[in-house]
């Protein structure tokens, strides 16, 4: 495929850093055959097969023992999540000697964490469409776009889907969140 048929001008081909044997870059006065994409170009070439089984086997290993906490944990007095990521690799062989070779390149990411967050969720009263608390914006009634007279919303106008979905929503844990 042409440089120039790529969406943006872009080709994004990802082998894995075990696979590469050579990375050309140039970035400026490159001929026409590269195409006419601004920046840079980039030439990866990957490793081919062989007579000989070669192998290779790799693991890039990274976890929550070795980061530090994020500003959000440390302000809220929470631990670190839990992160880790495993992300190996390998080999290569012959299929038909002098004839026919292959090169396999395995690359696999695992990768567990948690993350955590504040976010704001309606209180019981908001929950029930009523809206007297401190600090509520006006509301608005969705079919006249018109703001209600009341702070109070009718219960028979909460749409039922809507009120599924507000079920599935956690209770407020931190007072005066919102306000």
């Amino acid at each position: 495929m042409s440089n120039n048929e790529a969406f943006f001008s872009i080709i994004s081909v990802n082998p894995s850093l075990d696979a590469l044997q050579e990375v050309k870059v140039t970035t400026n006065n490159y001929s026409a055959e590269f195409g006419r994409a601004g920046g840079a170009n980039v030439q990866a070439q990957i490793k081919s097969g062989t007579n000989e089984i070669h192998g290779g086997v790799f693991e890039y290993l990274r976890n929550d023992k070795l980061d530090a906490n994020s500003f959000f944990n440390n302000a809220s007095g929470a631990g670190k999540n839990p992160f880790r990521q495993n992300q190996f690799g390998g080999f290569r062989r012959p299929i038909k000697r002098d004839k026919t070779f292959f090169f396999l390149d395995t690359e696999l990411l695992r990768r567990r964490e948690a993350s955590s967050g504040i976010i704001t969720v309606p209180t019981p009263l908001q929950r029930q469409g009523n809206f007297t608390e401190a600090g509520q914006p006006t509301i608005y009634d969705p079919l006249s776009h018109q703001p209600f007279r009341t702070t109070r919303y009718r219960r028979a106008k909460i749409n039922s889907a809507a009120a599924k979905i507000m079920a599935l929503l956690p209770n407020p844990n931190i007072p005066n969140a919102g306000s």
